[in-house]
């Protein structure tokens, strides 16, 4: 039977089940679902249902990189909802940071080790303990627990007590942390009646530049020296500082530098700014805070002068692209010039740093070998997850490295391996059929930051927290892209005006192309539908219909 033959018709518009959000977000976070309880300034519940998949929302509200931001279909409109600041937001809200305590399962009589307590580590401990009742020990080489969270992350981004509070939260399920505490071979474990060990030390060994002269006094790795800063170490820089890299390692050194007194922080990089790795909101505030850039340029040699270290470049040039995607930097013949600074800081990347007696399987970039799926090392009961496995990647994603390590160890252990939980109540599933305001119309809150001369004086937090207000209004922009809505379509009353289609593609696509909306007319075939890409919430299909030819479900 034809849609005409059927008169009106319920039709599905928008996809039914995960918005582009979530199906970013590396662990899963249901972010439509806690964005709606935000919204309506339940916060407690909105921090139930991120901890369901992150042990870590107070530190990813800080510094995680935004992959749901990203994918938000809200910036077809403007601007995506700023979920980063809103999860931060939530989590502030909630008192003491003690929502959606955890309780620790039976005792399953097996206990684990874990080496390095950055977020792989310290995430498996607290599935393992949480879920499988496994006493669990972590065991960290640096005098504070935390790992790259504590010394590769300057205090302006992640504020200590920000690091610290989630640390007490997972202690409290019983897991021991040992700092200053220097795992040398994994035999010594196993000694110590460990029934598995997680290998998860991270990348802390900084890559080198390969050309010479860099080991001459004045050139730095940028990982100690941003780990003697975190740890209160007296550094010395002179007032010139010369950075390598287009990271935000490489940012952040150049913003640290800044806060310790040098007077010139100049990052030098071989590709231009489109290129660089760097987070985009961390480069604008490096350079409103005097960053220097010089970009298509690359040492060549470096030697000392006069007490200062001379750096050597080549101008470059961009070729094909790379395996990466990104087009090589290729020299420009007879470009050389010279460079000179106090000191200079190689931030290119980072690798793991394995003692040579583990005695396990290494693969490419000095990383650990595992088995894909099981992240299980080619030693029985040696596990491995996060950098030390797959090379620097972003908190967020060491998390979830964490949490499918704390899995494959419960089941080797004996458990179910299952790491399930509901903190929040589900939501009833219903058809959503239209906003109660024209959210279009509601711009993104500005982020507030820190007045630039105080920043550069201090390393006081730069993002400043939000109003109620402010957020209870950027909760309110989501598009509802994860829930289904339902139209009735009348056929006959359609005279392929086009006006859906029209204010469709100009909302979305900034113009008046047919090709570009989301819905589809064609009456030749007694058709009118929605595609995959529509949003599924903004209605304003059914507003700009002259005819009533597309209503909500149920309006009469």
């Amino acid at each position: 039977m034809t849609l005409r033959e059927q008169g009106f018709t319920k039709v599905r518009k928008g996809a039914s089940g995960d918005a582009p959000c979530k199906k970013a977000c590396p662990a899963g976070v249901d972010i439509p679902r806690w964005l709606r309880l935000a919204s309506l300034g339940e916060f407690e519940e909105a921090l139930k249902v991120i901890r369901e998949n992150n042990p870590f929302p107070s530190i990813c509200g800080h510094v995680c990189p935004r992959f749901c931001e990203a994918k938000c279909r809200r910036q077809e409109a403007d601007k995506p909802i700023a979920i980063n600041a809103l999860e931060r937001f939530v989590v502030e809200q909630v008192s003491g940071n003690k929502n959606g305590e955890s309780i620790m399962s039976k005792s399953s009589g097996k206990s684990v080790a874990v080496v390095g307590s950055g977020p792989a580590g310290l995430t498996a401990a607290y599935y393992l303990a949480k879920f499988g009742g496994h006493s669990v020990t972590v065991l960290e080489a640096l005098p504070k627990a935390g790992g790259m969270m504590r010394v590769g992350i300057p205090r302006y981004r992640l504020p200590e007590e920000v690091l610290d509070q989630e640390i007490d939260r997972i202690q409290r399920l019983g897991i021991n942390i040992s700092t200053n505490t220097k795992i040398e071979a994994v035999d010594e474990l196993f000694d110590h009646g460990y029934d598995a060990v997680l290998l998860a030390m991270g990348a802390h060994q900084g890559v080198g530049l390969d050309i010479p002269g860099e080991d001459i006094q004045g050139v730095i790795q940028c990982l100690p020296f941003l780990r003697d800063v975190s740890l209160s170490k007296q550094v010395r820089l002179g007032s010139r500082v010369g950075i390598i890299g287009g990271g935000n390692t490489a940012i952040d050194a150049a913003r640290t530098a800044l806060r310790l007194g040098a007077k010139q922080a100049r990052i030098i990089y071989r590709r231009s700014r489109a290129e660089m790795p760097a987070d985009g909101e961390q480069i604008d505030e490096a350079l409103e805070e005097g960053v220097e850039t010089l970009f298509l340029a690359a040492p060549f040699r470096l030697f000392g002068k006069d007490d200062a270290v001379n750096v050597e470049c080549r101008r470059m040039e961009l070729g094909e692209p790379d395996d990466t995607g990104r087009r090589l930097p290729v020299p420009v013949l007879g470009s050389e010039f010279s460079l000179e600074f106090d000191t200079l800081v190689i931030a290119i990347g980072e690798t793991p740093d394995i003692p040579e007696r583990f005695g396990v399987p290494m693969s490419q970039g000095n990383r650990l070998a595992v088995d894909v799926d099981a992240l299980a090392t080619g030693r029985e009961g040696v596990f491995a997850a996060g950098d030390v496995v797959t090379g620097t990647t972003s908190v967020i994603e060491a998390v979830v490295a964490g949490r499918r390590a704390a899995t494959a160890i419960d089941k080797y252990l004996g458990g179910g391996g299952k790491i399930e939980e509901t903190l929040a109540p589900p939501e009833e599933e219903a058809p959503w059929s239209g906003f109660d305001e024209d959210i279009l119309d509601i711009g993104r809150s500005p982020t507030q930051l820190l007045p630039v001369i105080q920043r550069v004086s201090s390393f006081g937090e730069v993002k400043l927290g939000w109003s109620k207000e402010s957020a209870l209004t950027e909760a309110k922009r989501c598009l509802r892209c994860d829930q289904s809505v339902f139209m009735d379509v009348d056929i006959d009353k359609c005279m392929e005006c086009h006006c859906c289609q029209l204010i469709c593609s100009f909302v979305y696509q900034g113009n008046f192309n047919l090709g570009e909306a989301r819905i589809i007319i064609d009456l030749d075939h007694d058709k009118i539908g929605w595609n995959d890409d529509c949003v599924g919430g903004c209605s304003l299909c059914t507003d700009y219909c002259p005819t009533e030819a597309i209503r909500p479900s149920g309006q009469s």
